[in-house]
């Protein structure tokens, strides 16, 4: 049984309908993208994940359905989303932002070590862990934003157009980084991704939308080397 199976997922905001009912699985330790061009419903995908949107539709992340309930108890039940535009707390220090990842959990010592676990994979953050998070870089409050939701111990984790406006040093840096961590964590990945030639290196399996839509879906590999896919759904 897949970590997560989506059947039928429509998604709307007031009137305007966004998602017309997709299918899609994920499964344990998979690392998948979602691709395709602005507005084709791939942020929200993730909201409807998340409880951000209304929604109808079945999405069962480990049995259980995620779908109608509040936001904070999807994350308790294992799913950490890294919204676009980072969303860390600007007047708060990077470890303050680190806490507050771990808001749910119970164990302090753990909640210590997974800090310090998280300053080995970024240490850009460990040099500024007293600094206010508004006061980083737009590459460092991306390594915060996924850094705090690692917190959690995620056991899926959302990843939402995580090289948006990052130089693409900086860029090809943290995606070198996510997958250490994944290969480290056997961490289960759906990623969001404008940057399909970065996408496609980072994951196991793709689906491209369009227009609320899966048009296509299948291995990586396949998509990244079948030239007739790529130039007509992917842009390059």
């Amino acid at each position: 049984m897949s970590l997560l199976e989506v059947k039928d997922l429509r998604a709307s905001y007031g009137q305007v309908r966004v998602l017309e009912g997709i299918d899609f699985s994920v499964e344990r330790g998979q690392k998948v993208a979602m691709l395709g061009p602005n507005g084709a419903g791939k942020t929200t995908v993730l909201r409807a994940l998340s409880g951000m949107v209304r929604t109808s539709g079945t999405a069962d992340f480990d049995g259980a359905s995620l779908l109608r309930r509040p936001t904070a108890e999807i994350a308790r039940r294992g799913v950490a989303h890294v919204p676009e535009g980072r969303g860390t707390f600007s007047s708060l220090s990077v470890t303050e932002n680190l806490k507050l990842g771990a808001y749910a959990r119970r164990d302090g010592a753990g909640v210590r070590d997974d800090i310090e676990r998280c300053y080995g994979w970024f240490p850009r953050l460990q040099e500024r862990r007293r600094q206010q998070a508004g006061n980083l870089s737009g590459g460092e409050q991306q390594m915060l934003a996924v850094a705090r939701a690692l917190m959690s111990r995620p056991r899926l984790l959302l990843l939402d157009e995580p090289s948006l406006g990052l130089a693409p040093i900086v860029t090809r840096a943290l995606f070198e980084v996510l997958g250490d961590i994944c290969a480290e964590e056997e961490m289960t990945v759906l990623l969001v991704e404008q940057n399909a030639r970065l996408a496609l290196e980072f994951a196991d399996h793709a689906y491209v939308l369009e227009s609320g839509r899966i048009a296509l879906s299948g291995e990586a590999d396949r998509i990244k080397g079948d030239d007739e896919v790529r130039r007509s759904y992917l842009g390059y």
